[in-house]
């Protein structure tokens, strides 16, 4: 936006977006901030439009490009628009509207799961913005502009719960992008029920989970086949019977991470925070494993089931927090991690494992070949019934 709201365009948006909570947001934080404000005078539905553009603008940018220098560019971005919306807009008021707008997104994202907005772009907006806004030297201003600051968090931080429930449903869930509905409520057409647009971002799209077959890819950047294979043995070891159901077959948990469709969900045995920590580890903070397009909570409830074979919820996933025992999840990520270890080093590690579970299977009576063991390379072993295997698979391509 590049200019102030007339009352009539406001009503719109508030009737659009009326139980969305940014918006909600922006109606409780500006008023006070408004009433220290002299040059110009703007409503919530202000500064929520210049909040949705920026937001907007972070999710669709490459994660690889350069946070400070993307929030600076922002910065200029915003200050500009509301410089617009007057004829002569003080510094002062300036600052304070752009830093009330960068304060509410920091905030929002510093509630997201995802390290990537709850540190990496939270931390570059706070800095930008502790750039930008230095504090004033003379005494008197600087108390009073201390006050007005943390006036401003404590406003914010009430609305903590609404921005909670909201920013991790619109990032894991996107369809509609903020700045489109404002578009639409600007714009409507008269008489025509307005189609549901897509979303701008690929890999926001939705889609239904039984018909979602596209799945994980692990191989990191320089490591060989031959170690990507040892080391995904290993965790398979590891996990099953402790993270996925023990019946699971190697052919069926390779293909999870082998970037290549799945017929079949995986059982989950593990706690929810386990599966959300586990992923969120592998994709996000360490980078081993990309997924595919869509937001991850989804993928997940496409790819696991509960034990008892119920589908999991994307509430369930994404609500499941980092309590618990990340043990087994912390070995999973170290065998999945490279490192300097040799080939050989590997192989006897697996075959140290997989000897201690087949002893522990001998001593429980599991004689039956039930537990699959690692087969060396040429063995033909075949999937049990209803499991992913390569022939299934070329049947459908």
């Amino acid at each position: 936006m590049q200019r102030l709201l007339n009352p009539s365009e406001a009503a719109r948006i508030r009737e659009r977006l009326h139980d969305n909570g940014l918006l909600q947001t922006c109606q409780r934080v500006w008023p006070d901030r408004q009433a220290i404000i002299t040059s110009f005078a703007a409503c919530a539905e202000d500064i929520f439009c210049e909040v949705a553009w920026l937001v907007d603008e972070l999710i669709e940018t490459d994660r690889d490009s350069d946070a400070i220098s993307l929030t600076k560019g922002l910065w200029t971005t915003v200050t500009n628009h509301i410089s617009s919306w007057a004829g002569q807009v003080s510094l002062t008021d300036r600052y304070l509207a752009v830093s009330t707008v960068f304060r509410i997104v920091a905030t929002a994202f510093s509630l997201h799961w995802e390290s990537y907005y709850s540190d990496r772009l939270r931390e570059a907006l706070l800095d930008v913005e502790n750039e930008k806004m230095p504090p004033p030297k003379d005494l008197y201003d600087l108390r009073q502009w201390q006050r007005q600051q943390e006036e401003l968090l404590m406003s914010i931080a009430s609305c903590s719960e609404l921005l909670s429930e909201w920013v991790n449903e619109y990032i894991d869930n996107l369809n509609l992008w903020l700045t489109e509905e404002i578009d639409m409520a600007l714009n409507p057409q008269p008489n025509i029920k307005p189609p549901k647009p897509e979303s701008r971002k690929a890999d926001k799209k939705p889609f239904a989970p039984d018909t979602y077959r596209d799945t994980f890819t692990y191989w990191p950047d320089g490591m060989s086949k031959e170690e990507r294979d040892i080391r995904l043995k290993l965790a398979f070891s590891r996990m099953r019977g402790t993270l996925i159901h023990r019946d699971t077959h190697y052919d069926t948990f390779e293909a999870l991470l082998n970037g290549k469709p799945l017929d079949v969900k995986i059982v989950w045995i593990g706690t929810n925070s386990q599966l959300r920590g586990l992923f969120n580890q592998l994709v996000t903070k360490n980078k081993l494993v990309k997924k595919p397009t869509g937001g991850l909570n989804q993928i997940l409830t496409a790819r696991f089931k509960k034990e008892n074979g119920t589908p999991f919820t994307s509430n369930e996933i994404k609500n499941a927090g980092s309590a618990g025992d990340m043990s087994v999840v912390n070995d999973v990520v170290s065998y999945l991690a490279p490192a300097s270890a040799t080939t050989e080093d590997l192989e006897i590690q697996l075959s140290r494992i997989l000897t201690e579970e087949q002893e522990r299977a001998d001593m429980m009576g599991k004689k039956d070949g039930k537990y699959q063991r690692y087969s060396p390379k040429g063995t033909n072993v075949s999937a049990t019934p209803n499991q992913h295997t390569r022939t299934t698979k070329r049947k459908k391509q």
